[in-house]
């Protein structure tokens, strides 16, 4: 017979909202089988790539909604465009 492997996780007094995520989880399944289906998403890369155009745009609405952060169109305008560089810097953010 496999001896199970077992391993122990702490939560910091901050982490509440991870807390009460896992309170909900607790209600379908154990902690023990969402951590590893994570682990197995993460092993096998079964996470969802974002499609970056689509992330662009929402950074670029996050900054826009942002009072203390101004983006400006170039010239005339409406739209912002952004480079392919700058792309490239947001998706390595995800």
């Amino acid at each position: 017979m496999t001896k199970r492997a077992r391993y122990t996780i702490s939560f910091l007094p901050t982490d509440t909202d991870l807390i009460q995520h896992l309170d909900k989880i607790k209600e379908h399944k154990t902690v023990s089988m969402y951590v590893r289906s994570l682990i197995k998403k993460d092993l096998y890369d079964e996470h969802i790539t974002p499609d970056i155009d689509n992330v662009v745009e929402k950074v670029i609405l996050k900054l826009k909604c942002n009072k203390d952060f101004s983006l400006s169109p170039q010239s005339n305008e409406d739209e912002i465009k952004i480079s392919e560089e700058q792309k490239n810097i947001i998706a390595t953010l995800f």
